[in-house]
């Protein structure tokens, strides 16, 4: 009898809005602690991601990164775990005029809201954030057969 091996990969794209429109798309990085939880979450072992932070660290992001570099401010999720549809799940915070000002690099998914498991982490930017701006972060993670 063959053996049936699939194999899978797992995109996580970052999507920047300021005051509304959007200003950039990028790709994440998944972390090693990440793919650990997503593991996790799969046995019903971690608990959900539940928080986005930003930060003014310049550091590339690397897959042991377990905080980020230099953390401004971090906000819950406009929906606790996320929103999923099929094989995609979309984890969108809002940060809103006062929060996180300042000149923003890196941004990081989180389980909790100090410490917790760094799932994803980018560092691109800069992105000003004035204290009347409003900043809303999307990541999406799709989890798809390779080929």
């Amino acid at each position: 009898m063959p053996v049936l091996k699939e194999k899978i990969k797992i995109c996580d794209r970052l999507e920047i809005f300021k005051n509304g429109a959007l200003i950039d798309t990028i790709d994440d990085l998944i972390t090693t602690a990440g793919l650990d939880w997503i593991i996790s979450r799969l046995r019903g072992l971690s608990s959900a991601a539940s928080h986005v932070a930003v930060g003014s660290g310049q550091t590339a992001p690397a897959l042991a990164d377990e905080a980020l570099q230099s953390e401004l401010a971090r906000v819950p999720l406009s929906i606790p775990g996320g929103q999923q549809t099929g094989n995609v799940i979309v984890f969108e915070a809002d940060f809103p005029a006062g929060v996180g000002t300042g000149t923003i690099y890196e941004v990081g998914l989180f389980t909790a809201d100090t410490g917790g498991i760094l799932i994803a982490r980018n560092a691109k930017g800069p992105y000003k954030k004035d204290p009347a701006d409003a900043i809303t972060t999307r990541l999406t993670i799709t989890i798809s057969n390779a080929e």
